[in-house]
């Protein structure tokens, strides 16, 4: 039950927004203030500057206060993925939890009872998306967190950078971690076609393998018994005979779309001959889009008119009557 409105009193500088009591009606009871400056009859408060908080014997201005619009997060569904091998229970799918939110922003939980939130303390540099316990509630018991920069304050954990988690004895940044809004990949089948030449095992069509995923992402199979499938650690897609290994052969190298939910979306695909990795110019992976059905058959056209009958010929005259 505390207010944020503009004062407007009767002494000089009394012209700013606040955050405090509002019974007795708009009284001098605030706790935090924007100055008075240039901007002090901002209609909005994120409009104001320089936000100050009393605490208990002084004006202090906290580095980290800041006062912005609510930006909701468009993700339903964060996946971070790279860490596993120091977090991998705060690796996988974050789902956002219904109505509960810590610094204004939406809180996300994984199947691990991880939570994904924004933490917004009291000390410098309390500005931060991390993932870790939440119990006690939002006490600092996180092990993977993003870092204190100019995007500290982002409304959304995918638009949070420098992400690091715990090793044991230091924050390391590895270099395959990323957190990203989850874009499920909408191929059922893939079809991979072009390197028959070298990896003819590893073409033809994969399909989705219902409940199989790696780093978050779709594994997919073909008749061959082949996967395709992803590997957080090169942050690119394979085909192998196992999902479990880098080991392959065929793979995306190209940097674009680099970490790609879907391998449609990977580039530079490669296979493995007795020697190198070459790229055929003919190799494809795309979307196997259901075919549409035939287009139904036109109409017959409708019968020609038949020929008008022929009009009857005029009447002979009649013959003249014989002679006497």
């Amino acid at each position: 039950s505390q207010y944020l409105y503009y004062w407007l009193g009767a002494r000089l500088g009394d012209m700013n927004w606040v955050i405090g009591r509002i019974e007795p009606l708009y009284t001098r009871q605030w706790a935090v203030k924007s100055s008075y400056t240039s901007d002090s009859a901002a209609a909005c408060p994120t409009d104001a500057s320089d936000w100050h908080v009393w605490s208990g014997s002084a004006w202090v201005a906290p580095l980290a206060l800041t006062v912005q619009c609510r930006q909701p997060c468009p993700c339903d569904d964060v996946v971070v993925s790279g860490g596993e091998e120091h977090q991998s229970m705060r690796m996988g799918i974050f789902s956002r939890v219904d109505g509960l939110t810590a610094g204004g922003r939406d809180v996300y939980q994984n199947q691990q009872s991880q939570y994904l939130y924004y933490w917004l303390g009291a000390r410098l540099g309390d500005m931060n998306w991390v993932i870790g316990r939440i119990e006690p509630l939002y006490t600092r018991q996180w092990a993977v967190k993003s870092s204190y920069t100019s995007d500290s304050a982002a409304a959304c954990p995918t638009d949070a950078s420098d992400w690091h988690v715990w090793s044991g004895s230091a924050w390391v940044a590895p270099l395959a971690l990323t957190v990203q809004c989850r874009q499920p990949c909408p191929c059922d089948d893939v079809v991979v076609s072009g390197g028959e030449e070298h990896q003819s095992m590893r073409m033809g069509i994969f399909s989705r393998v219902d409940g199989l995923t790696v780093s978050s992402r779709d594994v997919y199979q073909n008749q061959q018994s082949q996967y395709l499938y992803y590997w957080p650690d090169d942050m690119a897609w394979h085909a192998s005979d196992s999902y479990t290994s880098a080991y392959s052969g065929m793979r995306s190298f190209g940097n674009i779309n680099k970490a790609a939910a879907c391998p449609a979306d990977a580039s530079d695909w490669h296979v493995r001959t007795v020697s190198a990795w070459v790229a055929p110019p003919a190799l494809t992976v795309q979307c196997a889009w259901p075919m549409l059905p035939p287009s139904p058959p036109l109409p017959p056209s409708p019968p020609s008119s038949p020929p008008s009958p022929a009009s009857p010929p005029p009447p002979s005259p009649p013959s003249p009557p014989p002679s006497p």
